[in-house]
């Protein structure tokens, strides 16, 4: 029976040493799709580093996360100064000709495997920033229906956190987990084998990386608002 594996990545938040475990697994799995939900870039010390691999390796399927869209829209009213200086980092750090490539890069799109058709958002359809509606008390049939019906899995990141829900009303929804910033150390992402009968099997994937590694990189480059990032996103006071 023909199988077709794929691994949903979210939330890299230009964290390198997490995300070098990551496509060591990818390369050991010898996969050739990617699907990569947003915010790889902003709030973690290696911008460029995880960029320059994102963007550039063909294995890749992309689309844009709040974090990410900041950088184009330079949209900061309602971030505090530290994040303000923080993005206004990543945008230096970044250059011109990479924040030009950034904006061609969706906020959704559908991608098909073994006819099965596949929404990659970031959060919400209509909305980046806001939490799934699932995070704000609604009852599963809202969570759901919240994707429409235009395909047979949805996949999101945004909240860190792994999450399959199948119901009986709308398609089953996938969270990953994040790639860079899982406040228990691990390096979380998601497996999809694809057969040709139908089945789609989903498994979840923790490796374990040395955040350490991470935390010297922030003071390393002086990695504006750190003490903020790290308190919020790693548990760090």
């Amino acid at each position: 029976m023909g199988k077709e594996t794929i691994l949903v990545i979210a939330d890299i938040h230009s964290n390198i040493h997490a995300f070098n475990t990551f496509l060591k697994y990818a390369e050991e799995k010898n996969v050739e799709k990617i699907l990569n939900l947003g915010d790889f870039v902003q709030e973690g010390p290696n911008p460029v580093e995880v960029f320059d691999i994102v963007m550039n390796d063909k294995r890749f399927i992309n689309i844009l996360g709040n974090t990410d869209y900041s950088l184009i829209t330079g949209d900061c009213e309602e971030f505090t100064e530290g994040e303000k200086e923080h993005q206004q980092w990543n945008i230096n750090i970044l250059g011109e000709e990479r924040i030009q490539k950034l904006k061609t890069v969706p906020t959704e799109r559908i991608v098909e495997i073994k006819n099965k058709k596949i929404l990659m958002v970031h959060s919400r359809i209509d909305s980046m920033n806001e939490l799934p509606v699932l995070y704000k008390e609604a009852t599963l049939d809202e969570f759901t229906k919240d994707y429409g019906d235009l395909c047979d899995y949805v996949i999101i990141g945004h909240s860190h956190c792994q999450t399959l829900v199948k119901h009986w009303i709308g398609k089953p929804v996938l969270n990953p987990g994040s790639i860079g910033c899982s406040r228990d150390g691990f390096v979380s992402f998601a497996e999809m084998d694809f057969y040709d009968n139908g089945v789609v099997d989903i498994t979840f994937k923790n490796l374990k990386y040395d955040i350490d590694f991470n935390v010297m990189e922030f003071f390393k480059n002086n990695v504006p608002d750190k003490d903020n990032i790290m308190k919020v996103f790693y548990k760090m006071n």
